[in-house]
């Protein structure tokens, strides 16, 4: 699935979208072909029946503190099904791009309350900490604020989690008070996960060492996009529909590309184009199956 992070302030926004990608009543069919000369975000419209990008969705917010500390996920709910009561007809195919969980992991209001017992300091963080202030006991105070930076950092991470489950089940309740929901399949995926404070940035040398005593923050990376780590690249992919079995889990390994023939499959859309993904139709049928 394409990912479109449009970026104001550091913050990357919203995309929604609805179309058909195969020409079916009411569908100009995507042109596979992309000319050189166009941008990613000049490509990414063409074939939509309707397109529409984070700038028009946060009319309103012009500042940069409103936009970060805004409800954007709410915006963009609002927004979709606002235009769905309207305009959905079936068949359909809706995208709808959340940023949330990302950084700057700026948590709204009401998912920000964690049971303080389950301290989410990272193992490998609490070990170099423990060394630091062994080594070198004057240390202790900074390195304090440091561990108390990496908490927050979890726990905001997680509100965002918790705020986007409650939209996305919005979203969805919406579309079934539509009437939608009946004959709808519906995939939820991400294109990354996060690193916070768990992997070493880099291989650790001399130098990294002696910095590690005084910043555990220099040390440990915090974000994505350079490195291959589990947390990075294992991401939630969910399939629900009519005909799938419910609650399956598969433990085989599957990828993102994968997405977009099996979606095909599911939906009686002939693909014209050669993939080099795998139809993972019969994981989603099949108790038995495995991945091919």
């Amino acid at each position: 699935m394409p990912a479109l992070h449009t970026r104001s302030a550091g913050f990357g926004l919203l995309l929604a979208l609805v179309a058909l990608t195969a020409p079916l009543p009411g569908c100009a069919p995507a042109d596979p072909r992309a000319r050189p000369e166009e941008r990613p975000e000049e490509r990414l419209p063409r074939g939509f029946d309707h397109f529409v990008v984070g700038a028009e969705l946060l009319e309103g917010l012009d500042a940069a503190d409103d936009l970060l500390h805004s409800d954007s996920g709410g915006i963009l709910v609002e927004r979709v099904l606002g235009w769905a009561a309207d305009n959905l007809q079936s068949p359909y195919f809706l995208y709808v791009h959340f940023i949330d969980p990302h950084l700057p992991y700026i948590t709204p209001p009401g998912y920000t309350d964690f049971d303080d017992d389950l301290d989410p300091i990272p193992p490998a963080v609490r070990e170099q900490y423990a060394r630091s202030v062994a080594a070198r006991p004057t240390l202790e105070p900074g390195l304090k604020k440091e561990l108390a930076k990496i908490r927050r950092a979890h726990r905001a991470y997680d509100g965002e989690v918790a705020y986007m489950d409650a939209r996305i089940g919005e979203l969805l309740a919406g579309l079934d008070e539509l009437g939608a929901m009946g004959d709808t399949l519906v995939a939820f995926t991400a294109d990354h996960g996060e690193v916070i404070y768990e992997r070493l940035d880099g291989l650790p040398d001399e130098a990294d060492q002696a910095r590690s005593q005084t910043s555990l923050t220099a040390l440990y990376r915090n974000g994505h996009g350079e490195q291959l780590f589990d947390e990075l690249i294992r991401v939630p992919l969910i399939v629900s529909g009519p005909g799938l079995l419910a609650g399956r889990r598969v433990e085989d390994t599957v990828a993102s590309i994968d997405l977009l023939p099996t979606l095909l499959h599911l939906t009686d859309v002939t693909d014209r184009g050669e993939r080099d993904g795998r139809n993972l139709a019969a994981l989603l049928r099949d108790a038995e199956a495995t991945a091919p």
